[in-house]
């Protein structure tokens, strides 16, 4: 695996909901990043390509895009194009997530374009022969996530622990983050001994009353 310390502990991903597009995105990243300086804790989030612009503009704090494609420069109408990504000067890129899945033979091409030219990526796996495949290509980090658990009120780390151990294992302790329900942060701290070296969260900051409460006690938790 590679070096791990421009990858934030604490992700948040603001999805396309309507408290974190937009206008919106644009104040919950001041927020976020607020927090970020108060705790002297890095806060990282991660938004879709309309807003990632607009966003780092605004903030100092690490911008991750939600999806990027394999396409280099040329006739490729409608993609997101790596070296765009990195010259914006995103952090990094989520690949594979859940809720935008891709084959395995995108998702290695995909996997390897940012690699040839430096975008860090965090890459979300279930499969364990896929996370044998991905791990040969040194990702920067890998998410551990499952369908089952994500948009829940039920953790990840208490829903299916023996799901994680099985991939804690494989990758390595301090390797890999944890996502999909994770809301509190007893979660956080549950998914610390499991071995993770951070989560992602995402409605249960997005889309709670009290952001900065919430953010806080997520953050508390690393402490």
């Amino acid at each position: 695996m590679k070096n791990k310390i421009s990858v934030p502990r604490l992700l948040i991903n603001f999805k396309n909901y309507k408290n974190s597009t937009g206008f919106n995105a644009l104040k919950l990243a001041n927020l976020i990043e607020k927090v970020s300086i108060q705790k002297n804790f890095v806060i990282g989030i991660c938004v879709n390509a309309l807003e990632l612009k607009d966003v780092l503009r605004k903030v100092n704090i690490p911008v991750f895009l939600q999806h990027c494609d394999y396409n280099s420069f040329g006739a490729h109408t409608g993609a997101i194009v790596p070296e765009l990504v990195k010259e914006s000067l995103a952090s990094g890129v989520l690949l594979n997530h859940i809720e935008k899945k891709l084959s395995e033979d995108v998702l290695i091409k995909t996997v390897q374009r940012c690699k040839s030219i430096g975008l860090k990526t965090l890459i979300c796996v279930e499969n364990i022969e896929m996370i044998k495949k991905i791990l040969s290509f040194s990702p920067d980090m890998l998410l551990v996530e499952h369908f089952d658990s994500l948009g829940s009120c039920v953790s990840i780390t208490e829903k299916m622990p023996d799901f994680i151990k099985e991939r804690a294992e494989l990758i390595g302790r301090d390797n890999f983050m944890i996502g999909a329900g994770i809301s509190k942060g007893t979660h956080i701290k549950k998914a610390l001994k499991m071995g993770a070296y951070g989560v992602i969260v995402s409605s249960s900051v997005v889309n709670v009353k009290s952001q900065k409460e919430k953010l806080i006690e997520l953050v508390d938790a690393f402490i």
